[in-house]
């Protein structure tokens, strides 16, 4: 048969087992608030990350485009330089330097 008497061990042993799971609730609760507050610290450092790396991507942008155009006004001034070397060549005529159109 099984002795349903309660004796001052057993009140202890129940009253450790209600304080342990009340610390370890307490426990969690405070280690759930630091893991919240470092979450939100971790949120504003990728908003930091995003503006910077957008900044990047618009400034890429830019030094395509002036590089593009460098190489539009390298093109340009070859030419010209083209023009301008056979405008002098020896043997040219002043009819054949001036075409006209």
């Amino acid at each position: 048969m099984f002795d349903w008497t309660i004796n001052i061990g057993h009140v202890i042993t129940i009253g450790a087992f209600i304080l342990s799971a009340g610390g370890g609730v307490i426990a969690l609760r405070g280690q759930v608030k630091q893991i919240g507050a470092r979450i939100i610290a971790v949120e504003g450092e990728m908003k930091k990350i995003v503006e910077i790396l957008v900044g990047q991507a618009r400034h890429e942008e830019r030094m395509n485009a002036i590089d593009s155009r460098m190489v539009m006004h390298a093109q340009r001034l070859t030419d010209m330089d083209r023009q301008v070397n056979r405008l002098f060549e020896p043997g040219v005529t002043v009819t054949q330097r001036h075409p006209k159109d």
